[in-house]
C-alpha cells in the first residue's frame, strides 16, 4: 500500500517514526503517523533491525513533499544499524531539512543526490555516526558537526560541499576523510580531538585550529589559508596554494598559541608566517617550498632537514620586544636539501645551517638591531652580496663548511663588547671584497680566507689566524668614528700576505697598527706581514701609515713600517741618522759559554735576540757601542744543545 499526501503531513512538531524492522523505501507504508514525512514533521529512524531506508529517484519524482522536513534523527538501539541511503536522486530536488542527526551505529549515505541544510544558526547536521557523500552529490546550507553527540565521520568521496561552517571534533573525537570532491565551505573549525584527512579533491574553506586538532593533507589541492592557533598541519602530498599562518592569535592573549606544520612531502606554493601569537614551527623533510614569501617571527621556527626551498621572494627573520621589554629571536635552521631565495633578511634573528645547500641570489642583510646570529657550521652558502649590519650581541659565525660571496663582504661595527663581526673559526670563506667600517672587526681562529679583491679598512680590526692566510691588496681608510684600524697577530706562526697596493690611494690620516707582532726584525720569523712580493708594493708614504705597537726586542712605542725586497713588512729599527747594520761575530768558548762581539756604528744602541731554532726569536740584550762595537758573554749557552744569535740596531 502506499501513501498519498494530505494536509495532514504538513502538521508542524509532528514525530513520524519508521516502523518497519527491514530495509525498505522511504514511500513504503511504514510510518508512524500512516502517511509519509512531510514539511513540520520530525522524522525518525530509530527502531530495532538492520536496515537501510532508501530514497530513490521514483521517491524524487512522485513524491517530492515528502523530501521536505523539519528534521531527521537516525540512531539504533543496540544490536541494531540504522541507514538512509540518497540512492541517485539527483539534485534538482535535494533532502531538505532543518536539523539532522546521525547517531552511533547509523550512518547516511548520498550516491548522486542532494541534501540541503536550512536550519539556523546552532542547528544543522549533527555526525556520531557515519556520513558518506559520494557520486557528485551536493551537501549545502548552514552547518554541521561531526563529533559533538558522539565520534563521528565525514567521509567525502565525491561531490560539493558548501555549507557555512563546519565543526570536526569536540566532546568526542570527530574525522573528516576527504578522498575527492570540493570542499568550498565557509569555515572548517578543528576542535579538540578533530582531525581532517585530506586525501583528495579540491579544499577552499578557511580552517580553524583548536588545541590537539590536526589537518593531513595525503594528496589533493588546497586553495585557502590555514590559521592555526592550537593544531597540527602534516603536507605528505598534494598541492598547498592557500597560505599558512602558524599561530595566529586568540583575539585575547598576545602569544598564547602553539602551532607546528610538518611537510614530507607535496609543493607548497603559499606564503608562510611563523611566530609572532606564540611558537609556531615549519618543518620540512622533504618535498618542495616554493612559496612567494616566509616570514619567522619572534617565536617563530623553521626547520630544512630535506627537501627543496624555493621561496620567490624575501626570507625574513625579524624578531621583536616581547614581554617586560625581552627580546624574542625568529629561528631558522638548515641541516639539508636545498634553499634559495633573492634575498634573505635578518632583523633580530638566528639562522644555523649544519648542511644543505643555501643560495642567496642578490644579498644577505643583517639590520642594525639588538641581536642578529648566522652560524656556518657545514654545508654551501652563497650570496652575491653580505651586509652585516652591527648588533648589541651576535655577528656571523663559521664554523665550517663553504661561504661564497661572489661580490662583497661588508661588516660594521659599533662599541658594543657582544658584537663579533665576522668570526672564521673552519670551513672556507671565499669572496671577492671585504670591507670593515669603524669598530668592525674580521677574526681568523681557523678555516680558510680565499680573497682576490680589495679589502679595505676604514677604523676597523682584523684578527689574523694560525698559519698563512691570503688576502688581495688593502684600501686603508679614515672611518666616521675612527682613523686607525688594527692587525692583530696571534701568539703561533701566522703569515699574512696581502696583494700589491702601491697603486691604492690611502687616506693621510688613516694607520694600520699591527698588534702581537713577535716576528723577526730582518724578516723570515715566526710572523710576517707581506705585501705583494717585492719591495715595490707598498709606497714610502705608505709604509709610514703602518705601526708596529711595542716590537719584541724595542722599547715600547710605535714604529713606522719597512719594506724588504720580498715585501716583507718589518718595523723600522733604524736611528733617523744611520743606517749602518751591524755584524756578529761569535766564538765559543772551554768552558761552553759564547764570547759574541758585535760591530757597527759609534754611539748606536745594538740589541741581541736568541734562538734554538731559527724560526722564534726572543729579545736578550743591548748595549751602546761607545767605540763602535759591544762585547757579551753568553754564560747560558752550555745549557743548551744549540743557540743562535742575531744583532738588530734598535732606536
Amino acid at each position: 500500500m502506499l501513501f498519498t499526501l494530505s494536509p495532514i503531513a504538513r502538521t508542524h512538531a509532528q514525530v513520524n517514526s519508521w516502523t518497519k524492522p527491514t530495509n525498505g523505501n522511504w514511500e513504503d507504508a511504514a510510518w508512524s503517523l500512516d502517511i509519509l514525512p512531510g514539511s513540520g514533521q520530525s522524522v525518525m529512524i530509530t527502531n530495532e533491525g538492520w536496515k537501510v531506508v532508501t530514497i530513490s529517484s521514483s521517491t524524487t519524482l512522485n513524491y517530492p513533499q515528502s523530501l521536505n522536513v523539519n528534521s531527521i534523527a537516525i540512531s539504533s538501539p543496540t544490536n541494531s544499524s540504522n541507514s538512509l541511503l540518497l540512492n541517485y536522486t539527483g539534485v534538482l530536488t535535494p533532502l531538505t531539512v532543518n536539523s539532522l542527526t546521525i547517531a552511533s551505529n547509523s550512518a547516511l549515505t548520498m550516491l548522486g543526490s542532494a541534501l540541503q541544510l536550512n536550519g539556523p544558526a546552532g542547528i544543522g547536521m549533527s555526525i556520531g555516526g557515519q556520513f558518506n557523500q559520494q557520486d557528485s552529490s551536493v551537501v549545502a546550507g548552514n552547518q554541521l558537526d561531526v563529533g559533538y553527540i558522539g565520534p563521528g565521520v565525514y567521509n567525502l568521496v565525491d561531490g560539493i560541499l558548501n555549507v557555512g561552517h563546519v565543526w570536526v571534533g569536540g566532546p568526542f573525537q570527530g574525522v573528516f576523510n576527504q578522498t575527492g570532491g570540493s570542499n568550498s565551505s565557509g569555515i572548517v573549525h578543528l576542535e579538540t580531538g578533530g582531525l581532517y584527512d585530506f586525501s583528495g579533491g579540491e579544499f577552499a574553506a578557511t580552517v580553524y585550529f583548536a588545541s590537539g586538532s590536526q589537518f593531513r593533507q595525503r594528496m589533493g589541492r588546497l586553495n585557502s589559508p590555514l590559521t592555526i592557533w592550537h593544531g597540527a598541519y602534516l603536507f605528505e602530498s598534494g598541492v598547498n596554494y592557500g597560505g599558512l599562518t602558524i599561530p595566529v592569535s586568540d583575539g585575547y592573549a598576545a602569544a598564547d598559541g602553539n602551532a607546528t606544520a610538518l611537510q614530507t612531502g607535496g609543493t607548497n606554493f603559499a606564503p608562510i608566517y611563523l611566530g609572532v601569537y606564540g611558537s609556531g614551527s615549519y618543518t620540512l623533510s622533504n618535498g618542495v617550498v616554493q612559496a612567494p614569501s616566509i616570514d619567522v617571527g619572534y617565536y617563530g621556527h623553521f626547520f630544512q632537514w630535506g627537501g627543496k626551498q624555493a621561496c620567490t621572494g624575501t626570507v625574513s627573520i625579524v624578531g621583536g620586544w616581547v614581554d617586560s621589554g625581552d627580546r624574542a629571536l625568529g629561528y631558522f635552521m638548515l641541516g639539508g636539501g636545498s634553499m634559495s631565495c633573492p634575498e634573505l633578511y635578518m632583523e633580530t634573528g638566528s639562522f644555523t645551517q649544519t648542511g644543505g645547500t643555501n643560495s642567496v641570489s642578490d644579498e644577505l642583510t643583517f639590520a642594525s638591531t639588538t641581536h642578529n646570529f648566522y652560524y656556518l657550521n657545514g654545508g654551501l652558502l652563497t650570496e652575491n652580496t653580505a651586509n652585516l649590519g652591527s648588533a648589541w650581541n651576535g655577528g656571523f659565525f663559521q664554523n665550517g663548511g663553504l661561504h661564497l660571496i661572489t661580490n662583497q663582504l661588508t661588516i660594521y661595527g659599533n662599541d658594543m663588547p657582544l658584537w663579533q663581526g665576522y668570526v672564521l673559526s673552519g670551513g672556507e670563506l671565499r669572496v671577492s671584497n671585504i670591507v670593515m667600517n669603524s669598530g668592525a672587526s674580521l677574526t681568523r681562529m681557523g678555516g680558510t680566507v680565499s680573497q682576490s679583491g680589495l679589502v679595505t679598512m676604514a677604523g676597523a680590526r682584523m684578527f689574523a689566524g694560525p698559519a698563512q692566510q691570503q688576502f688581495g691588496p688593502l684600501q686603508l681608510i679614515a672611518g666616521l668614528s675612527a682613523t686607525n684600524s688594527s692587525l692583530f697577530f696571534p701568539t703561533n706562526s701566522c703569515t699574512v700576505v696581502l696583494g700589491d697596493s702601491h697603486g691604492l690611494v690611502w687616506t693621510p690620516e688613516a694607520t694600520l697598527t699591527i698588534q702581537n707582532w713577535s716576528g723577526g726584525p730582518l724578516g723570515g720569523g715566526p710572523q710576517q706581514l707581506i705585501f705583494g712580493t717585492g719591495a715595490s708594493a707598498l709606497t714610502a708614504q705608505q709604509l709610514k701609515q703602518i705601526l708596529f705597537h711595542n716590537p719584541p726586542g724595542l722599547a715600547p712605542g710605535l714604529y713606522p713600517g719597512m719594506m724588504l725586497s720580498n715585501g716583507e713588512v718589518v718595523p723600522n729599527q733604524l736611528p733617523a741618522t744611520s743606517y749602518i747594520l751591524p755584524t756578529i761575530q761569535v766564538l765559543g768558548q772551554v768552558d761552553g759559554t759564547m764570547q759574541l762581539t758585535v760591530s757597527g756604528e759609534v754611539g748606536a744602541n745594538y740589541g741581541l735576540e736568541i734562538s734554538s731554532n731559527l724560526m722564534n726569536w726572543a729579545f736578550w740584550t743591548n748595549r751602546v757601542a761607545d767605540n763602535g762595537a759591544i762585547s757579551v758573554l753568553d754564560t747560558e749557552a752550555k745549557n743548551h744543545s744549540q743557540r743562535f744569535y742575531r744583532a738588530i740596531l734598535m732606536p
